[in-house]
């Protein structure tokens, strides 16, 4: 299980200073580049040779962050497949050790000139691989909290 923490800033709140609800998926995407930053510090030689774009994503706002709220999210990944993988993503308010929130985002790879589907490289696969999350351990990093 990866662990990242930050705090809710200015431009992650709406007009009622309340985390706006799709800042949630920019939270998981910066969790993932630290991630993938952690696992490999060459991730910028990777992304050279493929893409990983976004086909599924969802998110559930379960209490509100304010400005300034320190945040916790665990990321693991709950499905790894030949040429795509999701990772859950579940966010925790760091003074109340509440979850407050929740995000899965699939990912397919593709190569960077050709755009088509790829078989997930090796060295990604492995970094991938430790992190990976069966159903039961899934649930209980959550109860963790």
């Amino acid at each position: 299980m990866f662990e990242y923490r930050t705090q809710i800033r200015m431009r992650n709140t709406d007009a009622t200073g309340h985390l706006f609800f799709s800042e949630q998926f920019n939270l998981a995407l910066e969790a993932f580049e630290e991630f993938l930053t952690s696992v490999n510090r060459d991730v910028g030689h990777l992304l050279n040779q493929i893409e990983m774009p976004i086909v599924h994503a969802e998110a559930d706002y379960k209490k509100p962050l304010q400005l300034r709220d320190l945040l916790k999210i665990k990321l693991g990944i709950n499905r790894l497949g030949n040429t795509s993988f999701s990772i859950s993503y579940f966010l925790f308010n760091l003074k109340t050790q509440e979850e407050v929130g929740s995000v899965v985002i699939v990912h397919v790879c593709t190569d960077s000139i050709t755009k088509k589907s790829i078989s997930l490289p090796l060295q990604l696969r492995e970094c991938l691989e430790r992190h990976l999350w069966e159903k039961d351990s899934l649930n209980a990093a959550v109860k963790e909290e």
